[in-house]
Formats: C-alpha cells, sequence, structure tokens
C-alpha cells in the first residue's frame, strides 16, 4: 500500500504545478494512498488532493477583476478636455489643473 517518504519531491521548474499533479495523481493510483496521506507526503491542502483526483490538469489561475481607481466627480469632463488622451501626472498636479480649468469655466452639474 503506500509507504512513508522521507521527503516530498520538489520541483523547481516552471510547469511545477503540472509536475506535482502528476505525481500526486501518480501515486494514487499505483501506491493507492489515502488523500490525507498524500497531502501530507507533498505539502499540499487535501482540497489540491481532491482537485488531482477530479481531473489531471490543475486548474486556471483566476484573473482579479480589477475596478477603475476612484475618480473624482468630473473626470469624464477632465477626458474630454484632453481630447481622449489622459495626461502622466501626479494626482495634485491632475486636481490642480482640474481647479483652474473649473474656475475658468462655469461649474459642471453633478445629479
Amino acid at each position: 500500500m503506500c509507504g512513508r517518504r522521507n521527503e516530498a519531491p520538489r520541483t523547481s521548474d516552471k510547469n511545477s504545478r503540472v509536475e506535482l499533479f502528476a505525481a500526486i495523481g501518480r501515486d494514487a493510483r499505483v501506491e493507492e494512498c489515502s488523500i490525507r496521506e498524500l497531502a501530507d507526503r507533498y505539502h499540499v491542502h487535501r482540497r489540491t488532493v481532491r482537485q488531482v483526483l477530479a481531473s489531471a490538469i490543475p486548474p486556471q489561475r483566476k484573473t482579479p477583476t480589477r475596478t477603475a481607481p476612484r475618480g473624482l466627480p468630473v473626470d469624464g469632463q477632465v477626458h474630454l478636455w484632453n481630447g481622449g488622451a489622459l495626461p502622466i501626472l501626479s494626482r495634485d498636479s491632475i486636481r490642480g489643473e482640474i481647479d483652474q480649468r473649473l474656475n475658468s469655466q462655469a461649474p459642471p452639474r453633478l445629479s
């Protein structure tokens, strides 16, 4: 059955997650180890071992959905002033530019 190993195999290749899934799957098939034994041997969570048993290919990493930083109420107007091109300025200089333009024009209607 499942014999205890002294050390878990370590991989440093960039496909290490794929290799880890292959090694866990191989041990699960050949040695018929339990989920807990495999998790202890490879220093992974039991959830990971269950993922290996469900599918030999590791799941894709989730990309976080990022929201835009909180802008000023007149971001759309500034965008129009610059002809659609956003300036590469610090936040303080952008606020100064906005203040200058707002003082020279009628105040925007905020609802």
